[in-house]
């Protein structure tokens, strides 16, 4: 974000001196070049994407778990607006956001997907709310599941936010199933634990 950029945060968070010690290279999206993506979605026809994202062999999503004040929850279909281009991101939100973030996926797959949800915000988002601790991390590889198993989490919790739809009902999961952008009801995976 304009008011926080990427620079910023990886210098607060100490991620250059731990790239460094770990001998990884590091790439800040926000300093290399950014390429135009058709998708023809319903709401986007393209997408403004990073580079360095598009050529990576693999992409790992890393995201927390939370709930979103304007977009419900901000968890694995969401993840892929933070390869978008910053400015182009405004164009989100001026309406149907909810659809408008899940087309994003259609320009890039994650060959992997992460889920810190150890904490989670249950109310507001994406930066501020109400706190819980689930105490748990999720993998997967299909961005649907990932993110029905995720809400469950989420919506387990008694708290006021916009997670007031059943799940395959959220417009983010609707538009995922329409985009076959994963599983298509539960039966299509299998949990495992432990």
């Amino acid at each position: 974000m304009a008011w926080q950029p990427t620079a910023r945060v990886l210098k607060k968070k100490k991620i250059y001196k731990l790239a460094e010690e770990l001998h990884i290279k590091l790439i800040n999206f926000d300093e290399g070049e950014w390429v135009n993506v058709p998708i023809n979605g319903a709401h986007l026809k393209n997408v403004s994407l990073a580079q360095a994202a598009i050529e990576a062999d693999k992409i790992i999503y890393l995201p927390n778990l939370k709930t979103h004040a304007l977009a419900r929850f901000s968890i694995g279909l969401k993840f892929a607006v933070g390869l978008s281009e910053p400015f182009s991101r405004r164009i989100l939100h001026d309406e149907h956001l909810e659809e408008k973030v899940t087309e994003v996926n259609l320009a890039i797959k994650p060959a992997l997907i992460v889920l810190d949800a150890r904490k989670c915000l249950v109310t507001g988002g994406p930066a501020k709310g109400r706190k819980k601790r689930p105490g748990c991390v999720l993998a997967s590889v299909d961005l649907v599941a990932l993110d029905i198993e995720a809400l469950k989490i989420l919506m387990s919790f008694k708290a006021k936010n916009r997670l007031d739809l059943p799940i395959w009902e959220l417009p983010q999961i609707v538009t995922a199933k329409k985009l076959g952008l994963g599983a298509q009801s539960e039966e299509d995976y299998v949990v495992v634990t432990g």
